[in-house]
């Protein structure tokens, strides 16, 4: 069965790199511009994964891996960020966030976080 990645960044450009390197991967990405769009589409019982930009209008990727946590789902979050620092970091680990990665990160950096994450 094809692992489901969720990716949540409100840019465009992002979030089709990341879909392109998923689906490379042959791993289905479901890509949304917003927590909210997220939160409408959000399936827990396919879900193996949520990739969330750490900034974004609205609600951030850490308030996404606050509210999924709030709600009980325990599928793991990564957060993808250019804005790393120990502070985002520290608050990541926080909000439950399983991983963080700093953009630009190549395809190997990424099934590797993915791989962990599902691994647990």
């Amino acid at each position: 069965m094809k692992r489901v990645v969720y990716v949540v960044d409100d840019d465009d450009d992002v979030r089709a790199s990341v879909e392109f390197l998923l689906e490379s991967g042959n791993i289905e990405a479901r890509p949304y511009a917003s927590v909210v769009a997220f939160e409408a589409a959000f399936d827990p019982e396919v879900a193996d994964c949520v990739l969330a930009d750490l900034r974004m209008p609205g609600f951030s990727g850490l308030d996404l891996a606050r509210r999924l946590h709030q709600h009980g789902y325990s599928v793991p979050v990564i957060i993808m960020t250019g804005h790393g620092g120990s502070m985002a970091v520290e608050e990541a680990r926080k909000a439950g966030v399983f991983d963080f990665l700093k953009k630009p990160f190549d395809g190997d950096d990424l099934f590797d976080a993915i791989d962990r994450a599902m691994a647990g």
